[in-house]
């Protein structure tokens, strides 16, 4: 691969690092709305884009690994191409980061809310348990007849 090549795969990968970017934030909305089937959704979406980088990176490893010793032979408008590149991807990355922070401390929350919900529950059937029941209270199954 060479340098122009090389500028146009981490272009590519940026390009799909975007949609997952979108898919970010997608998942946030989902997991606010609690939207179970979307997020699962997304999800699968981001592991396909996730599979697709892997494929751009594998192509490009070798000139990437020896970027910085390639970079002193290449001239000076194709090096600039290339590290223009790799700091478009960092910002797309740094975003991304962000938003899948965002995403798991509003999993955490609803993790602790959940948590807090059981919790009660479980208070419940011991409060229900200590004043000597062993089943849960009879249900009322007389009909109000006056009406």
């Amino acid at each position: 691969m060479d340098v122009f090549g090389f500028a146009k795969n981490l272009h590519e990968q940026t390009g799909v690092y975007r949609q997952i970017l979108e898919l970010s934030k997608s998942q946030t909305a989902a997991i606010a709305q609690g939207n179970e089937a979307e997020l699962l959704r997304i999800l699968a979406e981001k592991q396909t884009r996730i599979g697709l980088i892997d494929e751009l990176s594998a192509a490009c490893m070798p000139l990437r690994n020896e970027w910085e010793t390639v970079r002193s032979t290449v001239s000076t408008s194709e090096h600039d191409m290339v590290d223009s590149a790799f700091q478009e991807l960092r910002m797309v990355l740094g975003e991304i980061v962000e938003i899948e922070n965002l995403s798991r401390a509003q999993l955490e929350s609803e993790k602790e809310k959940n948590t807090a919900r059981m919790n009660q529950i479980q208070q419940g059937k011991v409060a229900h348990k200590a004043y000597g029941f062993k089943t849960p209270p009879p249900q009322s199954t007389r009909r109000n007849v006056d009406g």
